[in-house]
């Protein structure tokens, strides 16, 4: 499984004289060790699958029509509880979640791709991100017959649209194209996975996500490998200004 966290290490300086380093270190085992300091990903661990939380985008945020029968509780809040950064998560264990917060179903859709919960009185939609079954990207997403359009976003801030597929014949084949690719959620990243975007799915729902696409790779996050002709598609939706022809000079 993929990192949950970003850890950093602060080393505390001495400046005592030896005698008393001796003397502290003898008295205080801890002493000469580094704190550590780990930046949690917000997530949810349920049944193996690792769901992160994902920001509306262009979408609107979920409401409590929007929620299915309780799926689960929180049992573990890592952040508060978990300090060594070689930490294994387990089911039940959550980033941010209070133990026995409730955790439902998303109406509408399998709960191996979309679960919510209340964090800070707001409620947080988390899709599936690492799945260890995960043979097929419908294994991770539930797309088909839901997409109204799918936006093309610029990694630079993650919010500029560059262009938007809206054809409902192609959005439909690039989601079966989706659904049917291979997921291989152990290959390691390669150094030359091309140029990158943002692919925002809006649903006909009026909600939204947004995964990272790399053209090069083909890979959809997370560990979706795409047919070249969804590549090819996505890149004639969206040609860079760059590859233009320039107007001629008057």
């Amino acid at each position: 499984m993929h990192r949950l966290a970003i850890i950093t290490a602060v080393l505390a300086l001495l400046t005592s004289c030896s005698s008393f380093q001796d003397l502290n270190a003898e008295s205080n085992p801890i002493v000469n060790k580094p704190t550590i300091m780990i930046n949690w990903v917000d997530f949810i661990k349920l049944n193996g699958i690792t769901y992160n939380a994902v920001r509306p985008g262009s979408g609107r945020s979920l409401d409590k029509a929007d929620l299915g029968p309780e799926f689960a509780k929180a049992q573990f809040k890592v952040s508060e509880n978990v300090h060594e950064p070689g930490y294994q998560t387990k089911d039940g264990d959550t980033a941010f979640l209070d133990r026995d917060t409730p955790i439902y179903t998303v109406q509408g859709y399998a709960p191996e791709f979309r679960l919510a919960a209340t964090r800070d009185g707001a409620l947080v939609m988390y899709e599936a991100d690492t799945n260890p079954n995960a043979k097929l990207g419908s294994d991770l997403l539930d797309l088909r017959d839901k997409i109204q359009s799918i936006g093309i976003v610029s990694t630079d801030d993650g919010t500029t649209e560059l262009a938007a597929i809206t054809d409902t014949q192609q959005v439909s084949q690039l989601v079966e194209q989706i659904l049917a690719a291979p997921v291989d959620q152990n290959r390691e990243p390669v150094d030359d996975a091309g140029q990158s975007y943002f692919l925002e799915f809006r649903f006909k729902d009026g909600t939204s996500s947004s995964r990272m696409y790399w053209l090069g790779s083909g890979e959809l996050v997370r560990g979706i490998f795409l047919p070249a002709e969804f590549t090819q598609a996505i890149q004639a939706a969206y040609q860079p200004a760059a590859s233009a022809t320039p107007a001629a000079d008057s």
